[in-house]
Parts: C-alpha cells; sequence; structure tokens
C-alpha cells in the first residue's frame, strides 16, 4: 500500500499524515526489504511533542525542545555527518 504518488518526481510539496499502518520499500537491491510501520504520531501526540488540526501536525513547544536536545545529545562527528 502505497499513496498514489509515492514515487513520482519530483515529489508533492503537500505533505500529509499518515494516520494507519503503512509500508515501506526500499528499492535498494543490496539491502531490500519492506516494513509495515504504524503511525508514530500517535504517540507523538500522546507525549504532547506533536498536535494534529485540520488534518495537518504541527510540532509543539515541548516537540521543539525535545529535539534540541536529542541533537545536542549526539557525538559531533554525527552532528557534523548528518549537517544538524
Amino acid at each position: 500500500m502505497e499513496p498514489p504518488d509515492a514515487f513520482r518526481w519530483p515529489p508533492i510539496t503537500e505533505r500529509t499524515i499518515a494516520m494507519d499502518a503503512f509500508t515501506i520499500v526500499c528499492p535498494d537491491k543490496r539491502t531490500s526489504m519492506v516494513m509495515k510501520a504504524r503511525a508514530f504520531n500517535e504517540e507523538l501526540t500522546l507525549m504532547s511533542y506533536l498536535e494534529i488540526k485540520d488534518g495537518k501536525a504541527f510540532v509543539t513547544d515541548k516537540g521543539i525542545k525535545k529535539v534540541e536536545d536529542f541533537k545536542a545529545g549526539l557525538p559531533v562527528e554525527v552532528r557534523e555527518a548528518l549537517r544538524v
């Protein structure tokens, strides 16, 4: 199950929220795999890191602080490699 525009290039500009389980397919033949993931935003809303309004996700102040704390806890070489 993939969204209708999943492999269209360039990607669509509209961001949507997957409220149900969804499938992730890795196209690299060397490491190919298929995963079924659950919508993690349900947990993020329970922890008050994310709010969903009118079908769109908004990061709360608490969520922004959590991301910043996570980035600050990464080793320097990881932050440089990820450019965060």
